[in-house]
């Protein structure tokens, strides 16, 4: 990512205030990494709470997994609207995932993914079908262990006007950017403080007294020399 240096020391600004000005965080148990596929495919674009409300009510009326896997995505979506706005894409991706897990595995579980290394683990998620670098990073962090970063498209969206992150950024190289800064023991807690972040409380920060400058106010702060100064008038007497 461009002038990542400058944006890792107001990341680093950003960890540190958030944990000395939210209460310490309870951090989540380890999950199954098949629900935790599908949690990720759902809070792309939604809350944590949505995501989990929707799975839960698609529980309710799926007898299992494997059900949700031969449900057409209409007959998914159904269940998911009340929680998810415009579900059906969203549907599709968790159709489309849990299909080809069966295709791959013969089954609807993740588990082997334990015994691979990191890298092995993180290809086999980006190959799968409907899995994006968030749904991926989600499952290596909060199933696996690995060392990840997932960001959603709202954290996305704070971070860019806040200025943490470059504003043309992508979600993969934000997340590569963040998991350079933020190491691998702090990873879950700098997640679960990031999820509670507004878009105010972002503004507030970036503009808090000790941030470092970020590259666009660095670049606003050189000024232009006025139309009397030295050296205005000295480019103006070599060209005569």
């Amino acid at each position: 990512m461009k002038n990542g240096t400058a944006y890792g020391k107001r990341i680093r600004f950003l960890f540190g205030k958030l944990r000395a000005e939210m209460d310490k965080v309870a951090l989540p148990e380890s999950t199954e990494p098949v629900p935790q596929l599908l949690r990720s495919i759902l809070s792309v674009d939604a809350s944590q709470s949505h995501a989990e409300k929707a799975l839960n009510s698609l529980s309710e009326v799926m007898v299992d997994i494997n059900e949700v896997r031969v449900s057409s995505p209409n007959e998914i979506a159904e269940h998911l609207d009340e929680f998810i706005p415009d579900a059906l894409p969203y549907a599709v991706r968790c159709h489309d995932v849990l299909n080809d897990i069966f295709r791959k595995t013969n089954g609807l579980t993740l588990s082997h993914l334990r015994g691979l290394g990191r890298r092995e683990a993180r290809q086999f998620l980006d190959d799968l079908a409907g899995v994006d670098a968030y749904s991926a990073a989600s499952v290596m962090l909060w199933s696996l262990g690995g060392h990840a970063v997932p960001v959603d498209n709202r954290l996305l969206k704070v971070l860019r006007r806040a200025e943490f992150v470059d504003p043309e950024a992508t979600v993969a190289e934000v997340q590569a950017f963040l998991e350079r800064h933020i190491q691998a023991h702090e990873a879950r807690e700098f997640c679960v403080l990031t999820q509670k972040l507004t878009l105010a409380k972002a503004s507030q920060l970036a503009g808090a007294k000790g941030v470092p400058p970020g590259p666009a106010s660095r670049s606003k702060a050189v000024k232009a020399p006025a139309s009397g100064s030295s050296t205005t008038r000295s480019k103006a007497q070599s060209r005569r």
